[in-house]
């Protein structure tokens, strides 16, 4: 199999569950480590495949996982805490997977691909009627829980007041 496209590994590692910053990590983690190459295992190295999952460190993932782009990318979703750590891989630590962000920025956005687990597909901002695109700039931006925090804040004082004008 020769390598990936970046569309084709962005397209694996959707359907795995990465979004947001944790999809661009790890496209530019999978860039990084193999160039996108699904049988990648260089120098005789036991890392193999596209996310180069070492075979001593995590044997849960067999060979045929790891050479599959599909069931590697699953297994990365996994290994990196569903998106959130990429320290496993030495090109994430190092920073060498930063020289691809560029690449995989540009391929998600001129494919208007919107992540199939982001908040607004599946995620926590379905069940507010403010509406998804609203609830996911919050969520990704990280400040969804401060807002959730501020509009309870109010809330308190609010009832607060209430009971203020009560005694």
């Amino acid at each position: 199999m020769s390598n990936l496209s970046i569309s084709q590994l962005i397209q694996y590692i959707q359907q795995a569950g990465f979004s947001g910053q944790g999809l661009q990590n790890a496209a530019a983690v999978a860039l990084a480590e193999s160039g996108g190459n699904p049988q990648g295992c260089p120098n005789g190295s036991v890392d193999r495949g596209a996310f180069q999952i070492n075979n001593c460190y995590h044997p849960e993932v067999t060979d045929t996982c790891a050479f599959d782009p599909n069931c590697a990318a699953k297994a990365a979703f996994t290994i990196s805490n569903g998106g959130t750590d990429f320290s496993p891989w030495s090109t994430f630590t190092s920073g060498k997977y930063q020289q691809f962000i560029s690449q995989v920025q540009g391929a998600l956005g001129s494919s208007n691909n919107t992540p199939t687990n982001s908040p607004t597909t599946g995620g926590i901002c379905d069940a507010w009627v403010i509406g998804g695109i609203i609830c996911s700039q919050f969520f990704e931006q990280g400040t969804f829980v401060v807002v959730g925090l501020l509009v309870a804040l109010v809330a308190i004082v609010m009832i607060a007041l209430g009971q203020m004008e009560k005694a």
